[in-house]
């Protein structure tokens, strides 16, 4: 056995980090199912559940040797370099003491979740365990929906949440429902458990599209190019299919304001202006166009430091209340990507880019080796993972383009479920056991 080997099995080994690691699977679920928040919307009662696990779970996570094990990653050293800039802007805030609070929520409360899951999640059994858990948030996002969530003008919205904006809840769907697919394409579940999630993603499915969400149509969109960008031939007409019986269906059950809303879409087209709801949905287009060259503006004109995080909306409004004498709009930038930029400057933006770049390199990587190697189970469950975090990914950054989401937990997270699975595989290919896994092979191209 090789020192690296042996190093390696006393990590997996340790106390601490086996007990982080069971921490942050509740860490996880708790994030991403928000039952805290439910918790209180049901009963009027907040819980404080995610500081009692998250206190302990990073002095496990430090214990363990956790941290070092995540920055030794570039994606984990782009998520710092973004949290630096964070601090090193906020002397050039609008606004220093709001600016103060939000960067200081966002590294206690935000950047743990990559810790968590880069230092805690170490082997392809431990990975297997934290889709599992996040299958599970996903049961319970799409249940929230149909027991807590509100019709607001025809749209669905889960109020009470950090969600309940219908085009946040939508993206978080976009985001979980591949997780739920997992478990559909996994053989090794009961037909009868298979059946239930394939249920419930359809009913996710219809959840997004019930919210109204022209970003969420639009990044399902993405999603399904995706797919016949990525699947092989008869795979790409399978889902071509279902996508468009899909999609008939949907346009039988889906409300008629919501089928209006979509429409907006592609026309400006003012002709229905005595129904509210469709002169609302085209005015709120008008408005995110206003913002979003707005925020490009503000980014050019504070490449460096931006206005200061959390203050594009306050900006905004006094800039257009000065120079034109009107209300402003007082709104967020509706745009990830310039929601960083122009807040924090132009080098958060490249942070966050190169983070994101570098997520989706490590899963793709993941994905094409599997690809090459012989079709074994164990291959086979690699391959189906690194495709479906890719989707999620990918659907998820096609919907933050129309939201501001930048300093939400989700890509972070992803960050570390890139960095555990490309580990995890790369040491099963090490250890070369005579079940089957990924070739020896594996290991260089992993390093590159």
């Amino acid at each position: 056995m090789t020192i690296a080997r042996h190093q390696w099995l006393a990590q997996v080994q340790h106390p601490l980090r086996r007990a982080g690691f069971l921490f942050a699977l509740v860490y996880v679920f708790i994030e991403f199912s928000g039952v805290h928040e439910l918790i209180a919307l049901a009963t009027g009662v907040k819980p404080y559940i995610l500081i009692v696990v998250s206190v302990p779970m990073m002095l496990l996570v430090l214990g363990s040797g956790g941290f070092q094990r995540t920055l030794r990653c570039p994606v984990a050293k782009y998520w710092m370099g973004f949290a630096i800039w964070m601090i090193i802007s906020v002397p050039f805030s609008s606004w220093r003491g709001q600016s103060v609070f939000l960067a200081v929520t966002w590294i206690r409360a935000v950047l743990p979740i990559l810790f968590a899951i880069a230092g805690c999640v170490m082997t392809l059994r431990e990975f297997n365990h934290l889709m599992t858990v996040l299958a599970a948030a996903a049961v319970v996002n799409v249940l929230a929906g149909g027991l807590f969530a509100n019709q607001i003008l025809g749209r669905l919205e889960l109020a009470g949440t950090t969600i309940s904006d219908p085009n946040d809840y939508a993206a978080h769907l976009i985001l979980v429902l591949p997780f739920l697919l997992l478990v559909v394409a996994d053989p090794r579940r009961s037909a009868v458990i298979r059946a239930v999630a394939s249920v419930l993603t359809m009913y996710g499915l219809y959840l997004i599209l019930s919210t109204g969400s022209r970003g969420g149509l639009l990044a399902v969109g993405v999603a399904i190019l995706f797919c016949l960008w990525k699947l092989r031939p008869r795979q790409k007409i399978t889902l071509a299919v279902v996508a468009a019986i899909l999609a008939c269906v949907a346009i039988a059950v889906l409300p008629q304001q919501v089928l209006s809303r979509f429409v907006t879409i592609f026309s400006s087209d003012n002709k229905l202006e005595s129904d509210s709801a469709l002169s609302a949905a085209t005015g709120s287009a008008e408005a995110r166009n206003y913002l979003l060259r707005q925020s490009v503006l503000v980014t050019l004109s504070h490449p460096f430091f931006g206005v200061g995080m959390g203050q594009f909306q306050n900006y905004e409004g006094e800039m257009s209340r000065k120079a034109i004498g009107g209300p402003g709009y007082w709104n967020e930038t509706h745009n990830s990507f310039t929601q960083a930029s122009s807040e924090m400057g132009v080098p958060a933006l490249l942070f966050y880019l190169a983070a994101i770049i570098a997520t989706y390199r490590m899963l793709d990587r993941v994905y094409r080796l599997a690809q090459q190697q012989s079709s074994t189970p164990g291959v086979q469950r690699i391959k189906v993972t690194a495709f479906y975090l890719l989707l999620s990914l990918v659907g998820f950054c096609a919907a933050s383009f129309f939201l501001s989401l930048a300093y939400r937990f989700y890509l972070p997270a992803f960050a570390g479920m890139a960095i555990a699975l490309a580990r995890a595989v790369k040491q099963s290919a090490v250890a070369a056991p005579p079940a089957p896994t990924p070739s020896p092979d594996i290991v260089y191209a992993l390093d590159q």
